[in-house]
């Protein structure tokens, strides 16, 4: 029930922050301070994951995707890759486990 409230509350930022201030583009640290955020609330209510993020990667304007890394709150060996396409509302294109094989 905790979790369905969580997702609402989230859905519901990312449409108010969506339709403000499109007309100048999002600076570097609020897409980064955004994505973290989706990522987070995502990997919570979608693979119940407590995710606690260490950097985030924007690519370019014209790819406008930013990549949210980090690992699980009660197992810092296990890492995750989260990809946020922040020119699309921040959808989350995916994610996967960041370790190297």
């Amino acid at each position: 029930m905790i979790k369905k409230k969580i997702f609402i509350s989230f859905l519901f930022m990312v449409t108010i922050i969506s339709g403000c201030g499109k007309e100048g583009g999002m600076e570097k640290k609020e897409i980064k301070k955004m994505a973290s955020n989706v990522a987070k609330e995502y990997m919570l209510v979608e693979e119940d994951i407590d995710l606690v993020v260490t950097d985030v990667q924007i690519t370019n304007d014209d790819v406008g995707v930013a990549f949210v890394n980090g690992y699980e709150k009660n197992d810092k060996t296990e890492e995750y890759s989260v990809m946020i396409n922040y020119l699309n509302d921040f959808e989350v294109e995916g994610y996967g486990d960041a370790k190297e094989n």
